[in-house]
């Protein structure tokens, strides 16, 4: 009896490897992709560019405000070791020019958010973005 099993397991295997194999056949033959097939690859991409893309242009905006404060860390640096080594602010342009030979080796920094802002420093030695200045501000150029 036992011996009867086993011929019908091994007639099994067999059956079962050439069905498998036929599928692989089946599988191997047929090429490309299917129209459903496309269209749901680029529904799905479609949908990740529209989710992507705005996120994308709020990145810029503030990777522009982050580069922006550290200019205006690195100029505030440089008016606190002008004015520890000086004695005095640097509250005329040929102060300024001094502070910036001195501590900015590359100079002035452009701005980063319009090409119509620049760094002033007012009378208390603090540095700032602005368009213009008034009376009692220094350009830092």
């Amino acid at each position: 009896m036992g011996h009867k099993t086993c011929k019908i397991d091994e007639n099994k295997e067999k059956l079962g490897g050439k069905i498998m194999l036929k599928a692989i056949r089946k599988r191997l033959n047929k090429k490309g992709f299917t129209l459903v097939e496309l269209i749901v690859v680029i529904a799905v991409l479609g949908i990740l560019a529209t989710v992507a893309v705005p996120r994308l242009g709020g990145i810029t905006s503030d990777a522009k405000k982050a580069a922006d404060d550290a200019n205006i860390k690195m100029i505030q640096n440089a008016v606190e070791l002008y004015h520890a080594e000086n004695g005095e602010l640097p509250d005329d342009e040929t102060k300024m020019s001094a502070l910036v030979a001195k501590y900015l080796s590359n100079g002035v920094p452009e701005t980063q958010e319009n090409s119509g802002y620049k760094f002033f420093m007012d009378s208390d030695g603090k540095v700032d973005i602005k368009v213009s200045t008034t009376s009692d501000e220094t350009e830092v150029k």
